[in-house]
């Protein structure tokens, strides 16, 4: 049964349409927990969570991660890195992170520090959760045994912090830490208080708030050391039942129900006979469908409610993938800026110098090669003047518009910009020294990233500012000794450093995230030849070809903080730059219109990340 199990959890993956990119910034996924995390641990084929059909389980929440992620995950029983087991109290997950590991029906397993030599591997995202199970014994057991609740949720809050900690004494640089879902809204509680249990769903609501208070107060003063990612299990459950109709889920009263009990909280099978198992829906109903309920049983969600909840997953992953691609933005507005007023200087270098008057317009655009494909588009005029302060020394000043777009799935990302330059040529001889130096200020406004939750999404909109400055130098020596044909070999060097700054998310519901201030340089060395000659008396042409060297890493994490929770600010990975060094040409021509103006076309090409491409098109005109 468990191996017909996989088959149809592959299937079911494999049909999903993922809203993140295969391609991980992590190189494995470890999971601790309940029954809500556990995918085999627990026994062969005695899961609770995502029965479709008697005895046959479809792929739980952590699945959905792993295959968001391109990451295997399978059960530490079989040699895999899901520690997770059905009906593990928050004593026993501290053993399942560092003591006597895993011992189930199924099979056994050490302690996941015992297995990595109590260290955890760098680019290892870890995943727990714990809690569920001993709010449930506490229900049980503590009225009739007198028992002090509120130290006896603190003692279970400090058996999952002790679990977290240690993972983070041990190394751990990213751990996604889950609260527990408010159990008053389980059919289980639902059933009990129907049945005559006055007082279950608000004791159950109060412990849940109780315990996921104490963790988080606990986490704060005990775990400042651990990057904790808040998952919030209990407002996805809000969620879900505030928007039941927008996924197809049984909602409202029964005509003629008894007793009247919403079908939010009924259950797709009733096994233990503590729930209500719904009539239509319900594994023995008239049209059993478990993907039209949001409960499988007493506590756990179904099929659908599963697959919802890995798209939650995923999308705490991937929001700082997307959102940290707002620094490259600036980096084009800058780049794009800066090539302008660099192909005005180029036209000086071996002629007269003469004060100008320059309008161009541009288009560039700019692919990346990391997981989400992202491909950045920028628009700007520029109209600037040069002057000739003596034979061998020009300079000048320019000002920019422009409009930046980022072309990302699931985001609009737009920026408008304004910059300005100044720059400054020296001719000497075969000698020539370019150099530019520029601010770009950009107003990135009404910033959209759509969180797919299911057949449903959401929007979480902000708006924020930054800017970018940039130096760029070029320096070359004519080896020729014709005054029409010109072949220099040349040496360059940009610094570009921009800031985006800190701003905070709103209509994201579950997923509103205040991010942190970006900062990204960028400083390239290259080298190369430029070439240049008189094709006529009115046509001039230029060429030129260089090797690139990114000098910083563009590696970036980016600082999150989830509005929504009583937690501090984590950090997870951003944009992840993939080229380091690459090729960049240009080539064109100027045509002398109007005695001493001319028309200019340009256009620049690199390899860089899929391709940069751009084309300027000016006129000039002495002044």
């Amino acid at each position: 049964m468990f191996k017909k199990s996989v088959a149809l959890s592959i299937a079911a993956l494999a049909s999903l349409s993922m809203s993140v990119s295969a391609q991980s910034n992590f190189t494995e996924l470890v999971v601790f927990g309940d029954s809500l995390m556990d995918t085999g641990n627990f026994g062969n084929g005695s899961r609770f969570t995502n029965q479709t059909s008697p005895g046959v389980f479809a792929p739980i929440a952590p699945d959905f991660l792993a295959a968001g992620l391109g990451l295997t995950l399978t059960p530490a029983i079989e040699g895999g890195t899901n520690y997770g087991v059905g009906g593990f109290r928050t004593a026993n997950i501290l053993q399942s992170v560092a003591g006597t590991g895993i011992a189930t029906p199924a099979g056994t397993a050490n302690a996941y520090l015992t297995n990595v030599g109590g260290v955890v591997p760098s680019g290892t995202l870890i995943l727990i959760d714990g809690g569920g199970n001993d709010l449930q014994d506490l229900l049980l057991t503590g009225p009739d045994a007198g028992l002090d609740i509120p130290g006896s949720v603190s003692a279970r809050a400090d058996n999952f912090i002790a679990a977290i900690g240690a993972l983070g004494n041990a190394g751990a640089q990213y751990v996604m830490v889950a609260n527990v879902p408010d159990l008053g809204k389980t059919p289980g509680l639902q059933a009990a208080e129907l049945g005559g249990s006055a007082g279950a769903i608000a004791g159950g609501t109060d412990l849940t708030a109780g315990y996921n208070g104490a963790v988080a107060i606990k986490s704060a003063l005990g775990l400042s050391g651990v990057n904790i990612i808040p998952v919030d299990i209990e407002g996805f459950v809000d969620y879900i039942f505030a928007n039941p109709d927008a996924y197809g889920f049984a909602n409202g009263l029964l005509p003629g129900g008894v007793p009247p009990l919403d079908q939010l909280s009924m259950c797709y099978d009733d096994v233990g006979a503590d729930c209500v198992e719904h009539p239509v829906y319900g594994i023995d109903g008239s049209a059993p469908d478990p993907r039209a309920l949001i409960f499988n049983d007493a506590l756990h969600p179904t099929e659908h409610a599963s697959e919802i909840f890995g798209d939650y997953l995923n999308d705490i992953i991937q929001a700082p993938q997307t959102i940290g691609l707002l620094p490259e933005l600036a980096l084009t507005a800058a780049r794009t800026q800066t090539t302008v007023t660099s192909d005005e200087l180029r036209r000086s270098r071996w002629s007269k110098p003469e004060g100008r008057l320059f309008v161009a317009g541009d288009m560039a655009s700019d692919d990346y090669e990391n997981g989400i494909q992202p491909e950045a588009e920028n628009t700007a005029i520029t109209v600037g003047r040069t002057f000739v302060a003596s034979e061998t020394l020009i300079y000048g000043a320019a000002l920019t518009f422009g409009q930046q777009e980022l072309d990302v799935s699931g985001a609009d990302l737009e920026s408008d910009s304004w910059g300005l330059s100044a720059l400054v040529g020296y001719r000497k001889g075969n000698l020539f020294i370019d150099t530019t130096a520029a601010l770009s200020v950009l107003s990135y406004d009404g910033l959209k990233r759509n969180i797919q939750l299911g057949s449903n999404t959401i929007t979480a909109e902000g708006d924020t500012d930054g800017h970018a400055w940039t130096i760029d130098s070029l320096v070359g020596y004519d080896i020729l000794s014709s005054d029409t044909w010109h072949l220099a070999p040349a040496l360059g060097v940009q610094y570009i450093n921009t800031t985006v700054d800190s701003y905070s998310e709103s209509g994201g519901e579950i997923s509103n995230y205040s991010w942190g201030e970006q900062r990204r340089k960028s400083m390239v060395w290259r080298y190369g030849a430029v070439a240049a000659g008189q094709l006529t008396d009115n046509i001039r042409v230029f060429g030129e070809i260089f090797g690139a060297q990114e000098q910083e890493n563009e590696d970036q994490t980016i600082s999150i903080t989830n509005t929504n929770l009583n937690f501090g600010a984590y950090s997870l990975p951003g944009f992840q730059a993939q080229d380091d060094s690459y090729i960049t040409a240009a080539v064109g021509g100027s045509i002398t219109v109007f005695d001493e103006a001319s028309l200019n076309l340009s256009v620049n090409y690199s390899d860089r990340g899929d391709g940069y491409e751009q084309l300027i098109f000016s006129y000039s005109m002495p002044m």
